[in-house]
């Protein structure tokens, strides 16, 4: 009886996020800055959104974000001015890498922002509560991917 319980309960948890995903999905897209196919006549620099993971995939990372964010050929600016750096509310050590390499490429404070937001489930959390944390994660990414729209999102 357990077994049915709980596949009950995890068919309609799938259920209602796929639903909320939907929903803000829909909110997103409706908010989100229209595509242009003429890039070079941006008014705002190129925004770049890097997620951060624990241990050695933050140090994989960097590299590519280093070599998009250096100037290209012919040009004295990087590409991507706007950065975003985010991380989970328990990871001390992204953050701290993230500011390491800010302040190794002497960046100015307005060219970066490191967020912290909460993980959707925490190890060794139980499934059932960990549906109201994976929503309220949800939320959080969602107001920060309409706060900071990237224009290239970078996971590991």
């Amino acid at each position: 009886i357990y077994v049915t319980i709980g596949l009950g309960l995890g068919l309609l948890l799938a259920t209602i996020v796929s639903f909320l995903y939907a929903y803000f999905v829909s909110l997103t897209a409706l908010n989100w800055p229209p595509v242009t196919k003429t890039i070079g006549d941006r008014h705002r620099p190129y925004a770049l959104m890097v997620v951060l993971g624990a241990g050695g995939h933050t140090a994989e990372l960097m590299p590519l974000v280093r070599a998009l964010t250096e100037p290209g050929p012919g040009s004295t600016k990087p590409k991507y001015v706007d950065r975003t750096y985010v991380h989970a509310f328990t990871d001390v050590l992204a953050p701290k890498r993230a500011l390491a390499f800010e302040q190794e490429r002497n960046s100015h404070p307005d060219e970066f922002r490191i967020v912290a937001i909460p993980r959707a489930r925490e190890v060794g959390q139980s499934y059932f509560s960990s549906i109201a944390s994976t929503l309220k994660a949800m939320w959080w990414c969602f107001s920060l991917l309409s706060k900071h729209p990237p224009d290239l999102l970078l996971c590991n």
